[in-house]
């Protein structure tokens, strides 16, 4: 199936803006490199949340760096984690 005329013009337009311009390339690069800064950011809290919850750490501290970690809490959070990724990726 071929594809419409106007289905790659988008791609097409940014190349060209790219190529004829450098300062578009560092501003693209600049906008790619906030928003991953914005992602990384966002797991990172997301993941404080969850080890504060799910494990019962204080907040802000690391999981590898806890004493001790209730035993019933190290086994079934990853075990449930992986089903639920599991289940995900099957639905998906």
């Amino acid at each position: 199936m071929a594809p419409s005329p106007g289905e790659f013009e988008a791609p097409h337009r940014l190349r060209s803006l790219v190529r004829s311009r450098e300062t578009a390339l560092v501003v693209l690069g600049a906008v790619v490199g906030a928003v991953a800064g914005l992602v990384v950011s966002a797991m990172s809290a997301a993941v404080d949340v969850l080890h504060t919850r799910l494990f019962g750490i204080p907040s802000g501290a690391r999981l590898s760096a806890v004493w001790s970690v209730d035993a019933v809490a190290a086994l079934t959070v990853p075990c449930l984690g992986g089903l639920a990724l599991g289940l995900a990726s099957a639905w998906l």
